[in-house]
């Protein structure tokens, strides 16, 4: 399970909850259009549940800081 939580005007933070005895948790902090739509790319090209779940969050956190989505910059 992957959430995303918007921590500032160009900042998320993105939890990827580990399973149950394997993986821990692990915490990603993204700054600023730019590297959130490169994150939001590479995603595009994975096709595993986890790349599907985190193309959803990035694309809702994007949606939610009115990130164009083709250029990867703030629409300001």
């Amino acid at each position: 399970m992957i959430t995303v939580r918007l921590c500032g005007a160009e900042m998320i933070e993105i939890t990827r909850r580990g399973s149950a005895g394997g993986l821990p948790r692990r915490r990603q902090i993204l700054w600023g259009a730019e590297e959130i739509g490169v994150a939001y790319a590479v995603t595009l090209k994975r096709r595993d549940r986890d790349g599907l779940d985190q193309q959803r969050a990035l694309r809702w956190a994007m949606d939610r800081m009115e990130i164009d989505l083709d250029k990867g910059k703030a629409r300001r």
